[in-house]
C-alpha cells in the first residue's frame, strides 16, 4: 500500500489463496475453476478494526469480474474463520504464513 503521510517499508509479500476442509470438499467437490469457486459457500472475514483482503479483491486479482460478496458466512475473527473452514462450513481465504502447517497436516486443502 501507499502511505504518503508516513514512512513505510514493505516487510514481506503475502500469498493468499482459497482453503477448504476435507469434509467440505468431500460433500461439495473441489472447484475446478474460479467460476465454480464463486458458486460455493464462501466464508468472509469482516474484522471491524482492520482491513484485510476480501473475496471480491481476490476474484479481481484472479482476473475475473465474478463477485460473491452477498453470499456466505461472515465472521469477524480470523481464528474463527479457519475453525469454520476446518469444520467444513465453507471455503475461505488463507494467508500462507498462517495456514501452511494446517495444509501440511491435511486439516486444510488449498
Amino acid at each position: 500500500r501507499d502511505w504518503p503521510d508516513y514512512h513505510s517499508l514493505s516487510l514481506a509479500d503475502e500469498e493468499i489463496f482459497p482453503v477448504a476442509g476435507p469434509s467440505y470438499l468431500a460433500k461439495f467437490g473441489l472447484p475446478e475453476t474460479v467460476a465454480e469457486l464463486a458458486m460455493h459457500r464462501l466464508i468472509h472475514l469482516e474484522e471491524p478494526y482492520r482491513e484485510a483482503p476480501n473475496w471480491d479483491e481476490w476474484f479481481a486479482a484472479a482476473g475475473t469480474s465474478l463477485r460473491n460478496a452477498e453470499r456466505g458466512l461472515r465472521i469477524n475473527d480470523y481464528a474463527l474463520v479457519i475453525q469454520a473452514v476446518m469444520e467444513g462450513q465453507g471455503i475461505s481465504l488463507g494467508w500462507r504464513h498462517l495456514v501452511e502447517r494446517l495444509v501440511a497436516s491435511g486439516l486444510l486443502v488449498p
